[in-house]
């Protein structure tokens, strides 16, 4: 029986990730390790939006002011959960909802490295965004072709 979200079918997700795999080659990363590597990751990044928010958009080359701290300190609380959701579901067996938990943060990944160049060519943000754009797209990368 197929696992059914909205009007995505599960396969349609593990068809696209065969042809990605293709590319990148069959191995692809361990789930628990690259969960654990996520977690940590979102931590980290949740410490620094959360207690340096300046230096943040120091590297972004973004006028710091107290609504770009709020809505960063904001968003250092969202990825405190994700990362709790990674850490808890490094051990969790291949099911949708890891699918789900694998495919909706690469996806998100995929927009913000997206964002960050749009925001870089328009001029927005200074070349410090680009880094952040690489990483985000590695990890997404990484998420999309591990074994779900």
């Amino acid at each position: 029986m197929a696992t059914q979200l909205g009007n995505f079918r599960l396969e349609h997700f593990r068809v696209g990730l065969r042809a990605v795999r293709f590319w990148v080659g069959e191995e692809a990363m361990q789930f628990r390790a690259l969960a654990a590597f996520t977690a940590m990751f979102c931590w980290v990044l949740a410490a620094a939006l959360c207690f340096a928010p300046g230096v943040l958009a120091g590297l972004f080359a973004v006028d710091f002011s107290y609504p770009v701290g709020l809505v960063m300190r904001r968003a250092g609380a969202i990825f405190v959960g994700l990362g709790l959701m990674f850490w808890l579901a490094r051990e969790a067996g291949p099911s949708a909802a890891r699918t789900g938990l694998s495919a909706g943060f690469a996806a998100a990944c995929g927009l913000l490295a997206a964002s960050g160049a749009y925001e870089y060519l328009t001029g927005h943000a200074g070349a410090g965004i680009l880094a952040a754009a690489a990483v985000e797209v590695a990890l997404a990368a990484a998420l999309a072709t591990t074994r779900v």
